[in-house]
């Protein structure tokens, strides 16, 4: 399913406005996306040497999934913009299947 969002406001916005705010939303998730891939970067590198007390696994492998979800996430920012761009606004899955 897709999460919970409440559009009440942004589906009374004339079109135009409702894209630009799409858009804004958007940019925010890809700078969130550049935080975790640079600083989850810098954790897994701070941490090679570290390994966890109970399985002696190093800790980077646990670490290590914070720049991948950054990754994800920077990923289905930029598919959601170049929706928006196209004019094919992204709509959440519940809404789809409607």
């Amino acid at each position: 399913g897709a999460h919970f969002s409440l559009t009440m406001f942004v589906d009374a916005l004339p079109d135009r406005l409702r894209r630009t705010v799409a858009m804004i939303c958007q940019i925010g998730a890809l700078i969130l996306a550049g935080v975790l891939i640079i600083y989850g970067i810098e954790m897994v590198t701070w941490n090679l040497g570290q390994r966890s007390a109970a399985l002696e696994v190093p800790m980077a492998y646990v670490y290590v999934g914070v720049p991948i979800c950054g990754g994800l996430i920077l990923i289905h920012a930029l598919i959601s913009i170049w929706r928006i761009v196209r004019g094919q606004e992204w709509k959440p899955v519940a809404e789809d299947e409607r």
